[in-house]
């Protein structure tokens, strides 16, 4: 499984990093470095999102997907969920998932 950096111990302006942190609705350790394992990116997502940071900055993986390369594992519902956080949806045809992932693409 990827593993990730906690967003402390990228940010010297967090705290340090806690022992445990959630994903994806599991609890998973938080190493002494500062990293976790998460089955992928998108459930990595809302963490990065809870302290307005990028996925692919907490990938500790040095052969990282980019986020990109989860968006054909995703629902047309999660596909047009995600247009609407980048702000992209409102000019993305939201009908078709093939172009919804381009959007994303072209976004990220």
């Amino acid at each position: 499984m990827p593993r990730y950096h906690h967003p402390a111990a990228v940010n010297d302006d967090l705290p340090t990093p806690p022992q445990a942190v959630t994903v994806g609705g599991d609890t998973v350790p938080v190493e002494v470095d500062g990293t976790f394992t998460a089955a992928s990116d998108a459930v990595v997502r809302p963490v990065a999102d809870a302290y307005d940071m990028a996925v692919s900055d907490l990938r500790a993986d040095s052969d990282a997907p980019t986020a990109s390369d989860d968006l054909g594992d995703m629902t047309h519902g999660e596909l047009k969920e995600r247009a609407t956080e980048l702000g992209i949806a409102d000019d993305t045809d939201l009908r078709s998932k093939e172009s919804i992932r381009d959007a994303i693409r072209d976004a990220e």
